[in-house]
């Protein structure tokens, strides 16, 4: 009788703790993935008020933004967006260079969300 009951209460326990493990795991990827979104439209923002006015300080708050995104985003969006803020530091800035690193970025942000959308949404039909 005991063994039985130590068994089945032990067995529920495991069951408990992976439940909440499982819980916990998938609710800090939705924050991050939050938290990843404001960042990436931060930069877009700043990035747009940039090309509004070529200010300086339109392009400190681009680098701040940027420096921000970088602590979360991919290692290929960290890239980008160094080679960007390079890019429009220069005075004579290519227009058109930074508007290909912009959509190259926008690609790694969209692939990166995207990934973690599509896993979220194998697991939860599954």
């Amino acid at each position: 009788m005991w063994p039985e009951t130590i068994i089945t209460s032990a067995s529920a326990l495991v069951g408990v703790l992976i439940g909440a493990y499982l819980a916990r795991a998938s609710s800090e990827k939705q924050l991050r993935m939050q938290l990843l979104a404001g960042l990436y439209a931060d930069v877009f923002k700043a990035y747009t008020e940039y090309v509004n006015s070529r200010g300086l300080n339109s392009y400190l708050s681009f680098v701040a933004a940027s420096e921000k995104t970088m602590l979360l985003c991919s290692p290929e969006a960290e890239r980008i967006l160094n080679a960007l803020k390079l890019e429009m530091s220069k005075s004579n800035a290519d227009g058109h260079k930074c508007a290909a690193l912009l959509e190259k970025l926008r690609k790694e942000a969209q692939h990166e969300m995207g990934r973690d959308r599509k896993a979220h949404r194998s697991r939860n039909h599954n």
